[in-house]
């Protein structure tokens, strides 16, 4: 009965530490890569939800457009504050 407490106690307190230690997203500004042509509806979409993250995170947030290889480009970056704007046929 002792270890179970012990081991109960142990997992709580690891789970609140970790969780407290970790900081707010986003932390710097985010970007939002679209791999299609400025213009198109997808970029429409993409910059639509960049303004309205800009407003819920007051963190700037950009759309950026890599027309091509569909998606392909944006594998090269790697960030946990970069979004990929994708068809949903992708997915």
């Amino acid at each position: 009965m002792k270890l179970n407490s012990a081991l109960a106690a142990a997992v709580f307190v690891t789970l609140a530490t970790a969780s407290m230690a970790q900081a707010e997203w986003p932390e710097r500004p985010v970007t939002i890569l679209t791999p299609w042509p400025p213009g198109d509806i997808e970029d429409t979409i993409a910059r639509m939800i960049s303004d309205r993250m800009e407003a819920t995170y007051d963190v700037p947030v950009k759309a950026l457009n890599k027309p091509g290889g569909r998606g392909v480009s944006e594998q090269a970056f790697s960030s946990s504050h970069l979004r990929v704007s994708t068809p949903p046929t992708t997915i």
